[in-house]
């Protein structure tokens, strides 16, 4: 396995999205950071299987709030 000589740390990836549209209440704690891409098929998976139910059950709740980071191959 390939060791990261330079790996991202929170720090650094946080200016990258820290200006962007929150998806919940900005006050809320805990964050959930989604790296996606438009043209990635796992992408499009969680949007349609998963991102509903967690949205339902965590965002609209107030229990977490959701950033998105575009990552694009």
């Amino acid at each position: 396995m390939k060791r990261l000589t330079n790996p991202i740390v929170i720090k650094d990836i946080r200016k990258f999205y820290l200006d962007q549209p929150v998806l919940g209440n900005k006050e809320v704690a805990v964050t959930i950071l989604e790296v996606g891409d438009f043209k990635c098929p796992s992408c499009r998976g969680f949007k349609e299987d998963i991102f509903p139910q967690l949205k339902k059950d965590y965002i609209e709740t107030g229990k977490v709030k959701m950033d998105l980071l575009i990552f694009s191959s």
